[in-house]
């Protein structure tokens, strides 16, 4: 058994080395959840190697100690499917899309190790604050601590997220910034509304430069790989546990747009370590 677990900096820390092994020079970053902040953190020490972000359902901020109590005493009442279903999905989700809640609720209680994903729920509440501010453009965007490359920050209108990726937006630049919220959508926008994810996703990368082959299609395609891995087995549609990452790997060296979807799954590279 593992004596110690990997902390969201230890985990953001391994992404140079998988690219090194991919032999890919820079990406556009795709990360739901813990998966944002991971690459959030990889952004801020490595931006060298991060051309652009997509972040869904992003918390730049540490656990409170309201938070902290609030987690404790759930820890004490319910078991960790609960409190991860919770984390993914509001109120109104929990009772009003019971074919999507009990997909993801099997998937969770029953293809996942349980002791690896308390493991890893205990690490992400144990994350630190990303220390990111907005700067005041003109005067400090060269010092101040913050993400340099464009981001776009996406959240369901009802998700649970809503006042962390606000927050997240307060602290960026916002000329290198979009935020997404969309409307009628709840905790997981890439499984409900993964049409209109892509359609964010191709005028993003048309704003970054990368035009030539970015299609509609294309992009949604590549929406529903990022969700689609873990239990289409069970219901035939698209969806996507929160924890993965998945990376769009761009060519540094030509402004021509190459596209690859890599999927970088901590299910595979944690979940399993432990069997």
């Amino acid at each position: 058994m593992l004596q110690h677990y990997p902390t969201m900096d230890e985990l953001s820390e391994m992404l140079p080395s998988v690219m090194t092994q991919l032999k890919v020079n820079s990406v556009i970053g795709i990360g739901v959840g813990a998966g944002a902040y991971i690459l959030s953190r990889f952004a801020l020490n490595n931006p060298t190697l991060v051309e652009g972000l997509v972040l869904i359902n992003v918390d730049p901020c540490a656990e409170g100690w309201i938070d902290w109590a609030a987690s404790k005493l759930s820890g004490w009442t319910s078991n960790i499917v609960d409190t991860v279903m919770a984390h993914h999905f509001s109120t109104d989700e929990l009772t009003d899309n019971q074919e999507l809640i009990q997909t993801y609720r099997l998937h969770i209680a029953q293809d996942i190790n349980q002791d690896n994903l308390a493991l890893f729920c205990a690490s992400y509440n144990g994350r630190r604050d990303l220390e990111i501010e907005r700067p005041v453009i003109g005067l400090n965007e060269e010092t101040v601590n913050t993400l340099t490359c464009p981001s776009l920050l996406v959240v369901g209108d009802t998700s649970p997220a809503v006042e962390a990726v606000v927050e997240c937006n307060s602290r960026l630049n916002p000329t290198k910034t979009t935020l997404f919220k969309m409307a009628d959508c709840g905790g997981l926008p890439q499984v409900v509304q993964p049409g209109k994810l892509a359609e964010a996703f191709k005028y993003f990368v048309q704003g970054m430069g990368y035009s030539k082959y970015t299609t509609l299609t294309f992009l949604y395609k590549c929406v529903i790989s990022i969700t689609t891995p873990f239990y289409q087995k069970r219901t035939g549609h698209p969806s996507e546990p929160g924890f993965s990452l998945g990376l769009f790997l761009g060519s540094r060296l030509s402004r021509e747009f190459f596209l690859a979807v890599v999927l970088l799954h901590l299910h595979c590279l944690l979940f399993r370590v432990l069997g």
